[in-house]
């Protein structure tokens, strides 16, 4: 019986997935979860209507497959695997209605290239794909990737002519949990695996309307609501900045020219939202710093809200020793 790859549901296809969605661009990049460029892992992902899916690939696997699709800015390759094989893969689902914007292109002194984008959640947290994996392609696989997000209702902010000082400021997941994670309002249909996790949901609008029956064994899958389309335009004229400076170490916001660029090319009232700002705690297994809105440690993936050893906070560090 044909089944759905990603959810493992019985009775649906790949691609077109009555619970999944529809898949709109699927593609080889680098994940970065981290404030560097080296905080990063291979990763091959489908966008539909519904949902990011991503998925770890090795490095092995990459060098196997991914120059055969590489020509054609997707990885197909990996794609085209045995159901056997697909049964056992396991995959990330990230709730596009989780997202409050996605900046494209995205700029650090390592991302320099028009191939990044930044991904930011609701609550602050961010990640970043990078369109670095398909060879001379890379450039117009990210430019129809920002046309993929526009289809699926993301916002999409211009970044052409800001630099940013890190890849992640807040980052929401780590090298263990980026595959593992599964949104809650995807947790209802998803047949789980030991590898997965049910994270609980960034937004409430995630987790308002339902869908047709779902098939047996499964609960009802949650229908996104509809989220207004920016107009996306490229290319876009470059905007003259002074020179980046190195300190403060502090991620900026676009210049007033810079905002009336983007505007313009949109052709909407842009409303920028700043990343917030969240209370950290400590993580009482490593000792790194989190957001006291994360569920799990950025750095070891030590769950906070059911482990046996809670995240303190700094004066609880403190008192303990």
């Amino acid at each position: 019986m044909a089944f759905c790859e990603f959810c493992k549901a019985e009775g649906q296809k790949t691609g077109t997935c009555a619970y999944c969605g529809t898949v709109y661009y699927t593609a080889g990049v680098t994940f970065i979860y981290g404030q560097t460029e080296k905080d990063s892992y291979g990763s091959e992902f489908r966008l539909t209507n519904k949902y990011l899916i991503v998925r770890s690939v090795s490095k092995a696997e990459m060098a196997g497959n991914v120059t055969a699709g590489a020509a054609f800015g997707l990885i197909g390759a990996l794609a085209a695997t045995a159901v056997d094989s697909a049964r056992k893969k396991s995959y990330g689902f990230y709730d596009l209605q989780d997202l409050q914007k996605v900046i494209y292109p995205y700029h650090t002194n390592s991302l320099k290239k028009d191939t990044a984008f930044k991904f930011i959640n609701k609550d602050g947290s961010d990640f970043v794909l990078n369109f670095n994996l398909n060879g001379m392609f890379c450039g117009k696989a990210a430019k129809n990737f920002a046309d993929a997000l526009v289809k699926v209702g993301v916002f999409v902010e211009n970044g052409t002519g800001s630099k940013y000082p890190f890849c992640c400021m807040n980052p929401f997941v780590n090298q263990a949990t980026f595959a593992a994670r599964v949104c809650q309002s995807a947790a209802t249909f998803v047949k789980m695996t030991d590898e997965q996790f049910i994270a609980p949901p960034i937004s409430v609008g995630a987790q308002t309307h339902q869908t047709q029956a779902a098939p047996q064994g499964y609960s009802q899958p949650v229908q996104q609501a509809p989220i207004q389309q920016p107009i996306y335009q490229t290319p876009v004229e470059p905007v003259q900045q002074t020179p980046v400076q190195l300190a403060p170490v502090v991620e900026t916001t676009p210049t007033p020219a810079v905002n009336a660029a983007w505007q313009a090319a949109w052709q909407a009232t842009a409303v920028p939202v700043e990343e917030k700002k969240t209370e950290q705690i400590m993580c009482s297994t490593c000792g790194s710093m989190n957001s006291s809105a994360a569920r799990f440690c950025s750095k070891c993936g030590t769950p906070f809200a059911s482990s046996q050893q809670p995240a303190l906070s700094i004066d609880d560090w403190k008192n303990k020793w």
